[in-house]
């Protein structure tokens, strides 16, 4: 029996990048109500030439420049000044996961991202490993460490190419 080919990921910004053609946009949790929202405003105050400081709407006002969540100085969010919202919102989203598909599709073991039924993110094909001191914990980090992925760029000569997810539970036998 063959086994399967698999794909990767690397196609799915792509995917992203077109779904404004067809009425799509990528909408889950808080990107439609609260992200959006606040990238058309910036880019509206900035195409005005008002300086995004303040946002008056908010309680009593808070900084709107200084709030790592309106994005003013991140540039995937200028998007938002160039194309109009769907596409702008569907280009930011593609170019955080450009990473992902490389990632997932570098020939080492393969990860399975999916959703629930109670909307939370599963992660298939991550290893579960048991530790009983802080050294085991540590030896536990060292092998994450020692299984990702690096490579050189001008800038860096092992730049990193991967992330690492690690999630520890705390389990206090007799209680």
């Amino acid at each position: 029996m063959k086994a399967p080919i698999r794909i990767g990921l690397w196609w799915v910004p792509f995917l992203l990048v077109a779904a404004p053609l067809f009425g799509w946009i990528p909408g889950h949790r808080d990107l439609l109500d609260f992200f959006l929202p606040m990238r058309q405003a910036t880019a509206s105050m900035l195409a005005t030439g008002t300086a995004p400081w303040l946002n008056l709407a908010n309680g009593c006002g808070e900084a709107w420049f200084a709030n790592p969540e309106t994005a003013v100085l991140y540039p995937p969010a200028w998007l938002h000044m160039v194309f109009p919202s769907q596409w702008a919102l569907s280009l930011e989203i593609a170019l955080h996961l450009l990473p992902l598909g490389e990632v997932l599709a570098d020939g080492k073991k393969q990860l399975q991202i999916l959703e629930d039924k109670n909307n939370k993110i599963q992660v298939f094909g991550l290893e579960e490993k048991e530790a009983h001191s802080a050294s085991d914990v540590q030896q536990i980090i060292d092998y994450g460490s020692s299984i990702r992925t690096t490579h050189a760029t001008s800038a860096n000569d092992t730049s990193s190419r991967s992330h690492a997810i690690c999630q520890l539970s705390v389990r206090i036998e007799g209680k």
